[in-house]
């Protein structure tokens, strides 16, 4: 009914941030409890996933959002 609603073409990569964006908040919940636990393997584990599943979203998701600039002018 409204003449400037657009369909979502990116809802593949969207679903895929979605994805990464779970594990991502696992892995940051997961990092305290290993610690506490000194299980020092895991933690190592743990890191490797977040610094991963946050370069992913850097690129595929951050680096992609509109700047301010363009989401004042598109109102």
């Amino acid at each position: 009914q409204d003449p400037n609603f657009q369909t979502n073409k990116e809802f593949k990569r969207d679903m895929f941030n979605v994805a990464v964006g779970v594990v991502w908040q696992t892995a940051l919940v997961l990092l305290p409890i290993y610690i506490v636990l000194m299980d020092f393997m895991a933690v190592g584990v743990v890191v490797g996933v977040i610094v991963l599943a946050s370069s992913i979203l850097k690129v595929n998701w951050y680096d992609r959002l509109p700047l301010h600039n363009e989401v004042e002018s598109k109102s």
